[in-house]
């Protein structure tokens, strides 16, 4: 019988169930008497021995088959859930792992994995003493997830007959999902082009139509934008086992508390941030938290925590990576940054706090001595700013010497379809996204006065500071305005602040696509899109515009 129908679906199972295996031996380390963890690692090891032994990738079948011989004695009771049981458990998902990619690329799955057998078929506890001290009765459980197909498994937790009616689930590939928010995309700026020409014949039933269809795209839109939807957990739950690698290689105990698990971004989103995620948390340990014996001494407690948290404000999804270690010295990072020719001794001395510890996002900044297996290469925060810029998002440093250090990133949680405000700006056309505006106005000259060096207008009882967007731009001014001047208000670090431009032109959904290199390091540029009478329009983030 041909197999290959099932690869795809066999490794995007496998995947999953590895994914569970690795997040619940990370937990049972934490509390080994789960007997729920105990029968979900089992459970997990059964049905990757099953699905590879249908597929026939033996060596895949014997490695989870012998796994799950070590897990049945910690079921039976003969042994209690160690570290040890966890390093070699750790060790098979890592090894399956490089299996699945193999038969992803190549098709095939065969690796030499005779030590690592013997040493799960031979393992004895570390001490006879932990024996015996799982929770009494705990009895093997024959119930396991069976298939009808190849590859095929239920969700652990899930029986067959506890489905609603037309809940059922499909697998679709992502390339599908992002091919469907490419043409969505095109759909949009199609509408665009069929408004500008109902505009120009003066149609009311064209008028009508696009109008239709504009809604109808709208719809569409949002629909498919939620299939690509997944909660922050997808992200983070792969971090307690990184944590568990770096804090055992340095040496120190932490903790990890994550919340926000529930927060949903686009997956194009999350897909962009785990790696950053990833460089941030092995850096909290490396550089952030102190040894036990270092903590002591300073009046902490042994075990450093770091705490992960997403939450929405508006439009964006903030995610906070705060740890209780060591903080970090400004004078120091600006004196690494000076060492290294990144600044210079003038520069370093403007600085104020926290643009001393955006230095650390310099490529090839370091404070560490040496260049260890975890950190020490300056690339680290080098690639968090990269990958953030990519999809619009902001990084802010925060951190105190001897109390910690906050890492926040500010993110959107989809980049698509958006709808602007285009406004004119000299002989051009440029957009801000409608979420980020609080209000337009037209400003009359006589509210207008000067305070210091700035420009104010009184709103009601309210002076916001005035900002010329052609000055930000490099822009001519226009040589003369009327008795109006229209403006947007926007939020600027926690104030209002009035946005000058040369006129109002309308709104419209667009389809914002990023720019690549050198584009994409200008700050305040989002990306562009194109209008329906064929024009390109830059999108800006006025909040990065006048940082």
């Amino acid at each position: 019988m041909d197999m290959t129908q099932y690869k795809d679906l066999f490794i995007s199972e496998v995947r999953e169930h590895l994914h569970t295996m690795n997040d619940t031996i990370v937990a049972l380390e934490r509390d080994p008497g789960d007997r729920d963890k105990i029968d979900t690692l089992f459970r997990m090891a059964h049905s990757i021995k099953g699905m590879a032994a249908s597929m026939g990738y033996e060596a895949m079948a014997e490695l989870a088959h012998t796994m799950e011989d070590l897990m049945d004695k910690v079921r039976k009771a003969a042994f209690v859930f160690e570290a040890g049981i966890a390093d070699l458990l750790l060790e098979g998902a890592d090894r399956l792992a490089d299996m699945v990619r193999g038969v992803a690329e190549d098709g095939t799955s065969e690796q030499e994995i005779s030590g690592l057998l013997r040493k799960l078929a031979g393992y004895t506890p570390a001490s006879d003493k932990q024996r015996k001290r799982s929770a009494p009765g705990l009895q093997r459980d024959e119930t396991v997830p069976l298939s009808g197909k190849p590859g095929v498994t239920e969700s652990i937790g899930q029986k067959t007959g506890d489905r609603k009616a037309g809940q059922q689930t499909v697998r679709v590939r992502t390339e599908v999902l992002d091919s469907l928010v490419n043409i969505t995309g095109e759909l949009v700026t199609t509408k665009n082009r069929l408004a500008t020409i109902a505009g120009a014949s003066g149609s009311r039933s064209l008028d009508t139509a696009v109008s239709d269809l504009s809604r109808q795209v709208r719809e569409l839109h949002d629909e498919i934008l939620k299939l690509r939807l997944m909660p922050f957990g997808a992200a983070a739950d792969r971090l307690p086992r990184t944590l568990r690698d770096v804090a055992k290689k340095s040496g120190k105990d932490v903790s990890l508390r994550i919340s926000g698990r529930e927060i949903e971004l686009d997956r194009s989103i999350l897909e962009e941030i785990a790696d950053p995620l990833l460089h941030i948390l092995r850096n909290a340990v490396d550089h952030g938290i102190e040894a036990p014996e270092e903590r002591l001494a300073a009046g902490k407690p042994p075990c450093g925590t770091i705490a992960i948290k997403a939450r929405k404000e508006h439009d964006r999804v903030i995610i906070s990576i705060s740890d209780d270690g060591r903080g970090m010295d400004p004078c120091r990072i600006i004196a690494a940054a000076q060492e290294k020719g990144l600044i210079s001794e003038d520069e370093g001395a403007r600085l104020s706090p926290r643009q001393a510890f955006l230095l650390t996002c310099l490529p090839g900044f370091s404070t560490a001595r040496e260049v260890t297996g975890i950190s020490g290469r300056g690339v680290g925060m080098d690639v968090v700013r990269s990958s953030l810029m990519s999809i619009a998002g902001n990084l802010s440093i925060d951190s105190e010497p001897g109390r910690g250090t906050i890492v926040n990133l500010s993110l959107p949680m989809t980049i698509s379809i958006i709808q602007v405000l285009l406004v004119g700006c000299a002989s051009m056309c440029v957009a801000f996204p409608v979420d980020k505006i609080l209000r337009t106005i037209d400003i009359r000259r006589e509210t207008m006065t000067t305070s210091g060096r700035r420009t104010v207008f009184m709103l009601g009882n309210e002076r916001i500071p005035l900002l010329s967007l052609s000055r930000l731009l490099g822009l001519p001014f226009p040589s003369g305005r009327g008795a109006g001047i229209p403006a947007v208000m926007v939020e600027l670090r926690g104030r209002k602040a009035g946005l000058v431009v040369d006129r109002f032109i309308g709104q419209q959904d667009v389809f914002i696509k990023p720019f690549g290199r050198p584009l994409n390091r200008l700050k305040g540029l989002m990306g562009g899109a194109v209008l329906g009478d064929g024009q390109i329009v830059c999108i800006l983030d006025p909040a990065e515009l006048v940082r």
